[in-house]
């Protein structure tokens, strides 16, 4: 991707913020700051990310000041869910309705759905995300009414979890053995380094039980090295 290219995903990002009615975009330097960010990262930054979710960009933006005002590590975690690719296979009656309900069965609600990563997804995670759709074992239970059989569908909470930190050698190591230690398996990753000696590390995890992302927060900040603590 040219410079040009990676402008013109820039703007794109921006005119996405302020249809959004983002405040930001008005302040005086933000366009600068941005069009800065992403000439700091690699063009196939500009490539992979999502424009649809401009939110994100302005994320990784925080994060890599943070990183470089501390010289530690920062790092931030949200749930996501994976859609298959469209097209390519069809959900009808196998997928969740308005109806479906969590409990201790884990079965998945709508609540459950959150917005997707920030890159594009592989074709494993997407197989995944077929895999989280089909029907749970267990057998078909009477809905609250008595009068309807209710399918059941197993949910894997995914996790997106980026550090922005000084980049080194062996850091993608360092990082999965990290996420492996608190009980994450990885399932992408996607890593930019910066033209100033910085690293940009996107993770989609699963292994976490529930959606909550504070506790999965102060687990990840609490295996941290001490030096990278933001």
């Amino acid at each position: 991707m040219e410079n040009s290219e990676k402008r013109d995903v820039c703007n794109e990002v921006l005119q996405r913020l302020r249809e959004a009615g983002n405040e930001l975009v008005n302040n005086p330097g933000f366009v600068e700051e941005i069009h800065a960010h992403f000439q700091r990262l690699p063009a196939r930054y500009a490539a992979d990310v999502n424009v649809e979710r401009a939110e994100d960009v302005l994320m990784h933006k925080r994060l890599l000041e943070e990183a470089t005002k501390s010289k530690n590590c920062s790092v931030h975690v949200r749930p996501v869910h994976v859609f298959p690719v469209p097209g390519e296979t069809t959900i009808t009656s196998q997928s969740p309705t308005q109806d479906d309900q969590v409990g201790t069965s884990g079965a998945l609600q709508p609540s459950s759905i959150h917005f997707p990563p920030a890159f594009g997804s592989s074709a494993d995670l997407e197989a995944l995300a077929l895999e989280m759709l089909k029907p749970s074992q267990m057998e078909d239970e009477d809905d609250s009414s008595g009068s309807n059989s209710v399918s059941k569908f197993s949910y894997m909470p995914l996790h997106e979890v980026t550090f922005a930190t000084l980049d080194k050698s062996r850091l993608l190591s360092e990082l999965s053995s990290l996420l492996g230690d608190v009980g994450l398996n990885i399932r992408e990753a996607h890593v930019f380094s910066t033209v100033d000696g910085y690293s940009l590390d996107v993770f989609i995890v699963d292994g976490w039980p529930t959606e909550e992302v504070e506790d999965l927060q102060q687990a990840l900040e609490t295996a941290l090295p001490g030096r990278w603590i933001k």
